[in-house]
């Protein structure tokens, strides 16, 4: 897929691939060490859906959403 090589899309690729990567340390360390609080898994499995959307999407629509968005503002 284009959309996962750093390449073309750099900003989200790179984004995209360390909040998956924290994902999976919050879920993995509990394993390994004690933690004083025990974590929801609903806040790192947030974070891996929010990485996984972020690898997908390329830069160029990032763009034309921000462009739509500051269109919708001005006209306000």
């Amino acid at each position: 897929m284009r959309n996962l090589n750093p390449k073309i899309n750099p900003v989200t690729t790179i984004m995209g691939a360390g909040l998956i990567i924290t994902c999976l340390v919050m879920f993995i360390t509990p394993m390994f060490v004690a933690v004083k609080v025990e974590l929801n898994y609903w806040i790192p499995g947030s974070i891996g859906i929010i990485g996984l959307s972020l690898l997908l999407i390329p830069d160029d629509l990032r763009g034309a959403l921000r462009k739509f968005i500051g269109r919708k503002s001005q006209q306000l």
